[in-house]
């Protein structure tokens, strides 16, 4: 499959023009121009999304990302990493708004949760009814799998899928704790893919 190249509109695109931590002191400093140059952030991108979209469908192939997940309608996948910075505040007030008109254009929408301090914003996320799953990543040197069991059911608690990167020796452990509704799991099977897939088949 061929996929559209990864995009990064908004609050993302702010803080690679501006620099992390000059944005930061821009939201008490300079809040006005700072969602003024999120609005431009987000002025083309949508133009952008639905010519590479375009591009795809025209050729027959899937919406598909760099995340490997197709779909018939328009696939997206998307991310504010520059929020394990902020407040729930400033993520409601700077970062909602354009959300909201990020995902509403699209048919299928996962969200990359990029660790742990991002992950203070998922209530707020899971209201969005256009996100229908969640892509967690757990970051370096944050193992094992298991420490994140809440965050995952509580996902699946709401009634959105949710991506899992484990390793092959936590699957035992992650299956006993974590019914396979809405579960996507990614793992390296090194050779043992057969077997994995027969103890997954009898997951309840």
């Amino acid at each position: 499959m061929v996929g559209y190249t990864d995009l990064h509109p908004g609050v993302d695109c702010v803080s690679a023009w501006r620099e992390s931590e000059k944005l930061c002191l821009d939201l008490y400093e300079n809040p006005d121009e700072v969602k003024l140059a999120i609005h431009k952030a987000y002025e083309d991108f949508l133009a952008v999304y639905d010519h590479f979209d375009a591009m795809l469908k025209r050729k027959n192939q899937l919406s598909v990302t760099w995340l490997g997940v197709p779909s018939f309608g328009k696939m997206h996948v998307p991310s504010n990493d520059f929020s394990a910075m902020i407040s729930e505040n400033h993520f409601i007030d700077f970062c909602l708004p354009g959300i909201y008109k990020e995902v509403e254009h699209m048919t299928h929408n996962v969200w990359h949760i990029d660790g742990k301090d991002c992950a203070r914003h998922l209530d707020i996320l899971l209201e969005v009814p256009q996100i229908q799953a969640f892509q967690w990543v757990q970051g370096a040197g944050a193992k094992p799998i298991m420490q994140w069991v809440p965050l995952i059911k509580k996902i699946q608690a709401a009634g959105k899928s949710v991506m899992v990167n484990l390793d092959v020796s936590e699957l035992e452990g992650f299956m006993s704790e974590v019914g396979p509704k809405g579960i996507m799991l990614c793992m390296a099977g090194n050779g043992e893919e057969e077997q994995i897939i027969k103890r997954v088949e009898k997951w309840v």
